[in-house]
């Protein structure tokens, strides 16, 4: 979800720049980025987003639950 989330970012950056194919460059930055950290993927944490109820931006939770599950 974070990389997700960034790979949005880096398309609308692009995109309010002008650049036309903004969509395949934050594409091919996501998978840059997947292949250069790949042991900093996390997955499966989804059991730890009861444990982030309360958070001053709820929007952080999957940020907050995948540190939790490492």
């Amino acid at each position: 979800m974070v990389l997700e989330e960034a790979q949005k970012a880096i398309e609308k950056i692009l995109a309010d720049k002008g650049v036309a194919d903004a969509s395949e460059r934050a594409s091919r930055a996501r998978a840059g980025m997947e292949a250069a950290f790949e042991e900093a993927m996390v997955a499966d944490f989804d059991q730890f987003l009861s444990a982030c109820d309360g958070l001053p931006d709820q929007n952080d939770a999957h940020v907050v639950a995948a540190a939790l599950k490492t």
